[in-house]
């Protein structure tokens, strides 16, 4: 993924060609005998490549790739990161304009944080957990549920804040968006509520 994220045509190619090959070792075919941490090698590269069709703007080819990753997820206790897949999965499905079912995976992923399910995208820069919040109430802007998609943004907020501190990027534009759904559900600052067009879901 570190090719992916250089941008450029050149790189992105080098990415397809890595992750094809994985895919290909990591298959019925491979050489790696059939076990748990095939299958873990299996659905890390699956959501891998879901995420290179996400920023090659394929959503639906994407959205297959995460759904394949997903369900070895499911049924491997090995695997690690079955929040990020939802996450990803939320992202892809709101693109789609799948905003109900974007919301279900948001929902699925914090679930799976508050039981202790250990998650591999861990950067001390980020908060999984709040960006989950995050993109629940950026879909609960969507479906035009203001009261909750208030609440999931305090909650994104509160998290950002105690794991990265307020002053962090992350926390301040959290609470930059819990600020304007506030003014958008105050009766006496804006009238009835009217969704603006709702912002972006945070990448993981």
């Amino acid at each position: 993924m570190q090719y992916l994220s250089k941008g450029d045509d050149a790189h992105n190619k080098k990415a397809k060609t890595l992750l094809e090959e994985a895919e290909t070792l990591t298959g019925k075919n491979s050489c790696i005998p059939k076990s748990a941490r095939r299958s873990k090698l299996r659905a890390v590269t699956l959501n891998n490549l879901g995420c290179f069709y996400k920023q090659m703007s394929k959503p639906h080819t994407a959205h297959k790739y995460l759904e394949r990753a997903l369900e070895i997820e499911a049924t491997t206790p090995e695997c690690d990161n079955p929040a990020g897949t939802h996450l990803n999965l939320c992202a892809i499905l709101s693109q789609l304009g799948r905003h109900a079912e974007a919301l279900e995976h948001a929902e699925c992923a914090l679930e799976l944080l508050s039981d202790g399910t250990p998650s591999s995208e861990k950067n001390p820069a980020t908060s999984i957990t709040a960006i989950a919040y995050y993109n629940k109430a950026v879909e609960q802007e969507y479906l035009r549920l203001g009261e909750q998609a208030l609440k999931s943004y305090s909650e994104a907020f509160q998290v950002a804040a105690k794991e990265l501190g307020q002053k962090h990027p992350l926390a301040m534009g959290m609470k930059k968006s819990w600020n304007a759904c506030k003014r958008l559900n105050n009766p006496q600052e804006s009238g009835l509520y009217s969704p603006r067009s709702p912002r972006s879901r945070m990448p993981l």
